[in-house]
């Protein structure tokens, strides 16, 4: 490459610092001793230190059970061999890291991929010493995994923006020729990206919200075992709103009467969605049952015993559930009709490190079984396939984890009413948080 390019061009290697396959991969040991000798002749002007392989590819992106930074004790290890710059990389998304990495000597740069995808300007904000309002990447790989069968476009969960910023959609907000006093019902993140984009715009701008807190179900999502970051979505989004002035009213359940009261220009509803049916499920004498909402909401017997999680998605949903139930001392068991439990984690490349904790916590897996009835203490079914009954006994609590259904009700009414009304988020249909804050960021504009 270097007798190609010149001398007056620039010529990096990539190398992966473990591949986390000691039978058979590069080992850290490997890795420092391969760099040495590869920059020993001088034709090489930089490492980019990596982690991962076809043996461990869950590891080349990792989601948000990675600590953040995971992989910059690699980098370390190659620079005290080399005598040329050395890049960190491995879920490098926080400035503050960054840095750190930097003066402590383990890196002399540090790449930051998905922060920047999550925030372009970062590098700006934190030239300008604005770190503060840094849109934080929460790692939770969803809308930025390409390579996929549905050949999707590079986006970002927290920045609907990414992919599409040079649409009409996404050009620079402007201030709106009439200023309206808009009512944004529901605090969660499209709520919150809705009254964000409508105080840029201009409008006087109020939040309602039922509970005490703002975040909607994304709070409920945080708590889930390694799900932490999540949060950081909506603490960056109620950290601009109420930077940009906008009212909060929480504890207040919205009604079309209190809307007819207050008089607003318009209303975005962004309720949420609620717990949907149980398809093709019967349930007979008594046996508890709780949502996915009230698992983690804590509302679950004070004595853990056997749970069975009846999972009809295979998403994040029904992995939260169990972990959350798991870690509060609860014997687990997952049925689904599918023909792997949390099939559909295989696009945020989350499968793996799945398994990897159910076997560690104990949780027990059923899959391809189809059930029919919940009566008393047992659940019963039939195998997907060959229809051989299959029965669980002594069971002391059924979590489903099913689709939710929108909570649209309010913003029917208000439609009916004349008012000028839009909707986002979960209340058009439950999905991801990426289609939430999206739909939120139109009614803002829009309004």
């Amino acid at each position: 490459m270097r007798s190609e390019v010149g001398n007056d061009r620039i010529v990096g290697l990539r190398l992966t610092g473990d591949e986390y396959a000691p039978w058979a991969g590069i080992k850290p040991e490997d890795a420092a001793e391969i760099a040495g000798l590869l920059a020993a002749d001088g034709t090489i002007d930089f490492v980019s230190v990596t982690s991962g392989s076809i043996y461990s590819g869950h590891l080349t992106r990792p989601g948000l059970y990675a600590s953040p930074g995971f992989a910059a004790h690699l980098a370390g290890m190659i620079k005290a061999a080399v005598p040329i710059p050395v890049f960190a990389q491995g879920s490098i998304v926080d400035p503050e890291m960054a840095a750190g990495l930097v003066l402590q000597g383990q890196a002399d740069a540090v790449e930051m991929t998905r922060a920047l995808i999550a925030d372009p300007d970062l590098p700006v904000k934190v030239r300008d010493g604005n770190t503060e309002v840094v849109r934080p990447c929460t790692l939770s790989n969803q809308d930025n995994v390409i390579g996929l069968v549905q050949n999707p476009r590079l986006s970002c969960v927290n920045n609907p923006a990414a992919g599409y910023e040079g649409t009409v959609e996404f050009a620079p907000l402007t201030r709106a020729p009439v200023h309206y006093r808009v009512m944004v019902v529901g605090a969660g993140p499209a709520g919150l990206e809705a009254a964000r984009v409508a105080a840029l715009r201009g409008h006087e701008v109020t939040i309602y919200e039922q509970s005490d807190r703002l975040g909607g179900a994304l709070r409920l999502a945080a708590r889930a075992p390694g799900r932490e970051r999540l949060a950081l979505a909506v603490d960056w989004l109620e950290a601009q709103v109420r930077k940009l002035n906008v009212a909060i009213r929480t504890g207040v359940h919205v009604t079309p009467e209190h809307v007819r009261n207050q008089e607003p220009d318009a209303v975005i509803v962004t309720v949420g969605g609620k717990p949907g049916p149980v398809p093709r499920v019967v349930f007979e004498n008594g046996m508890p049952v709780l949502d996915p909402r009230q698992v983690m909401g804590d509302e679950v017997p004070a004595n853990p015993g056997r749970v069975v999680v009846l999972d009809t998605i295979g998403d994040q949903v029904g992995m939260s559930v169990v972990e959350r139930l798991a870690e509060n001392g609860w014997r687990v068991e997952v049925v689904t009709r599918d023909m792997f439990v949390g099939q559909r984690l295989t696009a945020s490349l989350e499968l793996t490190p799945w398994n990897q904790r159910a076997a560690a916590k104990g949780i027990v897996f059923r899959p391809q079984v189809t059930v029919q009835k919940v009566a008393g203490r047992t659940v019963e079914g039939v195998d997907f396939f060959d229809r051989r009954p299959i029965r669980i006994d002594d069971v002391d609590l059924v979590v489903p984890v099913v689709h939710e259904v929108p909570d649209e009700d309010l913003y029917l009414a208000l439609k009916q009413a004349g008012q000028r009304v839009f909707r986002a988020g979960d209340c058009v249909a439950p999905r991801y948080m990426s289609q939430a804050i999206l739909e939120g960021y139109r009614a803002g504009r829009e309004v």
